[in-house]
């Protein structure tokens, strides 16, 4: 899902949409992180969620129509996963912690030849 840091979820389908295959508009929803964890957080057998995100700004990609503060990086926007776990709690609320992490591992070029090396013997391999 969609997620932002700063401000409030916008929920107007007018103002928050992408245009999909030349044919509609859809709804793209960015949450407020704060606003999404105090919904969850409000089912009483939620004992721990995990937000897991990977900061990007989200406006002006794939055709998207998004408020215009979204096209900013003080908007704090980002690529999130959710990890809820069910079960008693043992406090009023939820333990709640973050995981801020690229979508994908930065590596440098040693390690993205060697990995490639071991791709292209792995494959020779299997055909022999």
């Amino acid at each position: 899902m969609r997620t932002r840091d700063e401000g409030q979820t916008v929920t107007d389908t007018q103002l928050a949409c992408q245009y999909h295959r030349d044919e509609v508009w859809i709804p793209y929803m960015v949450l407020n992180t704060e606003e999404m964890i105090g919904k969850i957080s409000a089912h009483a057998d939620v004992n721990k969620i995990v937000v897991s995100r990977s900061y990007e700004v989200l406006g002006g990609h794939h055709g998207r129509f998004l408020p215009k503060d979204l096209y900013y990086t003080t908007s704090r926007t980002a690529e999130t996963g959710v990890f809820i776990q069910k079960g008693p709690r043992h406090s009023q609320s939820p333990d709640v912690s973050f995981v801020d992490q690229p979508d994908r591992p930065r590596h440098g070029i040693a390690v993205r030849v060697i990995r490639k090396m071991f791709t292209m013997y792995g494959q020779r391999r299997l055909r022999q």
